[in-house]
């Protein structure tokens, strides 16, 4: 059975120094996003492996912890992501785009227009043009 660990929020005996590397993760991510044009799901994985280290090396975490809080971790990242993809395609079956819904059409193409006027999807005066065609 494994023993308690407690968490040592100061571990090198500097204030600073533990904070900076408790922060590396994050600025890893953000630093290849921004200044490597890294693509976001690499300066993730990135991110998450310099967070491993620094846990088991720095704060000298349990691997088991580390594997469970990882897993705990991206169940709850990528949670609200697949409930909303579910609930989209659950709303696409019920409104049926594929040409039995004419108020569907309508209000697509209203909204399109609208945005269209506002300027902020010109992707939108493609679509309405679709939609003025069928």
């Amino acid at each position: 059975m494994d023993k308690t660990w407690f968490q040592n929020y100061d571990p090198l005996n500097n204030a600073v120094l533990s904070t900076v590397l408790a922060a590396l993760p994050i600025l890893i991510l953000l630093g290849s996003i921004a200044f490597f044009k890294i693509r976001i799901h690499f300066a993730a994985l990135a991110g998450l492996g310099v967070a491993i280290l620094v846990a088991v090396f720095v704060y000298q975490m349990p691997a088991s912890a580390v594997a469970a809080t990882t897993i705990y971790g991206g169940a709850y990242g990528l949670f609200p992501i697949g409930w909303i993809i579910l609930n989209l395609i659950f709303l696409y079956q019920l409104i049926g785009l594929c040409g039995r819904c004419t108020i569907a059409k309508f209000f697509h193409y209203d909204f399109c227009n609208i945005l269209n006027q506002l300027d902020f999807f010109p992707i939108c005066q493609h679509l309405v043009k679709i939609r003025i065609r069928s």
